[in-house]
C-alpha cells in the first residue's frame, strides 16, 4: 500500500500507522508539502520499478500466478516477453517493434534519482527504499 495524498496520509496516521511509503507517482513538490505536514514517518521508493499500474495496485500477478504485488510480492509479470495476437484472428502473431531485449508491450521504465540525491535529501524523509530487481534485494536507508 502507498499513500498518494495528504488526506490519505492523514487516515493511516488516524489508524495507528506510524510509517506510510509514499507514491511513486508523486512530484518533490507533493513530497515536500506531505513532510511539511505530515505527523508520521515517510518513506520513499528512490530505486527500482516504476510500476505500469497506478502506484502498484496491480492485479496481473495475482491473476497469472497467485503472488500479490500489493503485498509486495509482484512477480512482474509486466516484464515478461508477448507476442501480439489480434483477437479476430486466433493463432496469427504480428510483429512489432522490438529491442535487443525483446518486445515489453506492459513494462515501464526503472525509477532512479541518484540524479535527485540533493533534492531527497532536503525532503527529510524517514526511509529511502532501493528495490532490487525482481525482489532479489532489499536495502534500507535510515538515518
Amino acid at each position: 500500500m502507498n499513500v498518494t495524498n495528504y488526506q490519505s496520509l492523514l487516515f493511516w496516521a488516524e489508524q495507528g500507522v506510524r510509517r506510510v511509503i509514499l507514491a511513486r507517482e508523486l512530484t518533490f513538490g507533493e513530497i515536500a508539502f506531505i513532510r511539511r505536514h505530515s505527523p508520521i514517518e515517510l518513506e520513499l521508493f528512490v530505486h527500482g520499478a516504476v510500476c505500469i499500474s497506478y502506484s502498484g495496485r496491480c492485479y496481473m500477478s495475482q491473476d497469472m500466478v497467485g503472488r500479490r504485488a500489493n503485498r509486495g510480492d509482484c512477480a512482474h509479470p509486466c516484464r515478461w516477453r508477448y507476442t501480439l495476437v489480434e483477437e479476430k484472428r486466433p493463432g496469427q502473431y504480428f510483429e512489432v517493434e522490438t529491442n535487443k531485449r525483446g518486445a515489453y508491450f506492459l513494462s515501464s521504465r526503472d525509477l532512479c534519482l541518484i540524479s535527485h540525491l540533493p533534492t531527497l535529501t532536503g525532503l527529510d524523509l524517514t526511509a529511502w527504499k532501493i528495490e532490487g530487481r525482481v525482489k532479489a534485494f532489499i536495502i534500507w536507508l535510515r538515518w
